[in-house]
């Protein structure tokens, strides 16, 4: 029997297959809110910059929200993920994978969103829910925004729309399902983080929180992976707990110097042995001159250009004039300011000054060295990062998109730009600590850049990296902390960690094991936690304690 389409979202409570819906009765089409007769109350608790004060920049307005989803199971997918570009001048939707419930009034769907600043990585989350009652008409959706990955602009948001579901079958639904299921299969075992505390009663779970630092508020997610185990933590909201935890989005910022940054070169000196020592000047036409005649793909990674103002972590990337470097919008802006912005001072190699911009250098030179290798038509993230690492781990939808320039050339950002859920963080720490149970670091990438990396060369630490009592150093776009005091370990305890703005940190331990925390209070501390796990199990490389 084929029903009309207005009549498609009964059939689907019925079980009926029809001429919108999928075999099977699956639900698919396209919702629709109607934005601009929205009454939603915002409340506005936290603005840096005063941004909610200029009226024209919309942000007491929602974008436009018509977007496909598809039925698998109890799931309802969007057919696109990532950030989804449109005309509202600050905010994108970001979409991941909802819920649906069947009962004899119609049914529910409870969908997790999130808006996201245009060329910025802030993400706002929220709840979308509606009905699709038996007639075939749908409630009013109600969104609630009461959460966020934002260190300087947070706010709540309710309030009810008028919505509408148009069944429509969806052109390459059954890949949207495979790219899902493969999502769920490669879930790494999850328990909540107070089964820590269960299986070992002086564990301090305020520890694990890292409470004397990160206030509850902050915290959007933390995690501990220990034995192949996921125990995770946080999702709360100001609404209470998150209902789609495992959805949420949360950003990368800087996370992804390691995670996109790092990982692609180590990938393309693996497939071009020699390929990290090629010179940014001959890949990058705006990086000439002497400033860049001699600075190489490595150096570039390991924020040793030679290029800086003033030395160290912070005092270039918090100027009042770089901020403009974050404000373009397209590649020529970003690259022009990357390339000239900066004066010369040091031997490449030998300095470590931070700089998101030279991240930003690096993902020009690594995209013209690629398309010059394989054709203009291909993306190092794409193909180096999507395919060959992210795609194989079943990473979500979400992760394998990033944030580009806003022009033809599509720059990746390369140094900030993800997103990603806790799944997807936890999946990549098993890899990084070579746990993974079908990849392994060495099967993809360059073995000397990588164990420079993760501090399993004792000849080379990487370089000093602005702490007063030296022990941060920065390898090839990660991170390390000497741990030995903390622990009283005997000798040097290099742990490896990724960190990015606000107050995220993912930290790799000796044991394979590795600890994360996404929060936003400014606050970046992970030692109270590892402190804990030591108590566990030693952290310090063999040394009794």
């Amino acid at each position: 029997m084929r029903w009309p389409c207005f009549l498609s979202s009964l059939g689907v409570i019925l079980g009926i297959t029809t001429a919108c819906a999928a075999p099977g009765g699956a639900l698919e089409g396209r919702l629709t809110l109607d934005v601009t007769t929205a009454r939603l109350e915002t409340r506005v608790l936290q603005d840096d910059f005063h941004l909610a004060q200029d009226p024209d920049t919309g942000r007491n307005r929602i974008p436009a929200f018509s977007f496909a989803y598809i039925q698998d199971g109890a799931a309802l997918l969007p057919v696109k993920a990532g950030a989804i570009p449109g005309n509202h001048p600050v905010w994108e939707w970001v979409l991941t994978a909802g819920a649906l419930k069947r009962d004899d009034k119609g049914l529910h769907a409870s969908l997790p969103v999130a808006l996201m600043e245009k060329n910025e990585n802030c993400l706002h989350n929220g709840v979308l829910e509606f009905t699709i009652i038996p007639d075939g008409q749908t409630t009013k959706a109600r969104l609630r925004i009461a959460s966020e990955t934002c260190p300087y602009f947070k706010f709540d948001m309710l309030g009810d729309l008028t919505a509408r579901w148009h069944p429509k079958q969806q052109p390459g639904a059954a890949t949207v399902q495979q790219i899902f299921q493969r999502e769920k299969s490669t879930y790494l075992p999850q328990k909540p983080v107070a089964a820590l505390k269960d299986a070992h009663p002086d564990l301090a779970l305020d520890g694990l929180s890292e409470s004397k630092r990160i206030a509850p508020s902050d915290i959007s997610q933390f995690g501990v992976l220990m034995a192949g185990v996921h125990y995770a933590g946080g999702c709360m909201t100001r609404a209470g707990l998150y209902p789609h935890c495992d959805q949420m989005a949360v950003p990368s910022y800087s996370l992804a110097k390691s995670l996109v940054a790092g990982l692609a070169l180590m990938r393309l000196e693996k497939l071009y042995p020699g390929a990290a020592d090629e010179k940014i000047a001959a890949y990058v036409p705006a990086c000439q001159g002497a400033a860049w005649r001699d600075v190489t793909f490595r150096d570039t990674l390991s924020m040793a250009t030679g290029n800086y103002t003033t030395a160290g972590a912070d005092a270039d990337e918090s100027s009042e004039t770089y901020q403009a470097f974050f404000q373009t919008r397209t590649h020529r802006q970003k690259i022009d300011f990357a390339c000239h912005h900066f004066p010369h001072k040091a031997t490449p190699g030998t300095q470590f000054a931070y700089h998101t911009s030279d991240t930003y250098i690096l993902g020009a030179a690594l995209q013209a060295f690629w398309q010059e290798k394989k054709g203009a038509e291909h993306d190092f993230f794409n193909d180096l990062i999507v395919r060959d690492i992210f795609a194989p781990l079943g990473l979500s939808p979400s992760a394998q998109w990033t944030r580009r320039s806003l022009d033809r050339e599509a720059q990746p950002f390369t140094g900030w730009g993800l997103i990603l859920t806790r799944q997807d963080i936890a999946k990549l720490l098993s890899f990084l600590g070579g746990q993974h149970k079908d990849l392994h670091p060495s099967d993809l990438l360059s073995s000397s850049l990588f164990q420079a990396a993760l501090q399993k060369k004792t000849a080379d630490r990487g370089l000093l990296a602005g702490h007063p009592e030296n022990k941060i150093r920065y390898s090839n776009g990660f991170w390390a902390y000497n741990a030995q005091d903390d622990l009283s370990c005997r000798s040097e305890t290099w742990l490896p960690f990724l960190s990015g703005y606000g107050g995220l940190s993912a930290v790799l331990l000796p044991d394979g094991g590795g600890y994360y925390m996404i929060s936003d209070g400014g606050q970046h501390a992970f030692m109270a936690a590892v402190t804990q796990l030591h108590h566990l199990n030693s952290l310090c490389g063999g040394d009794p304690e």
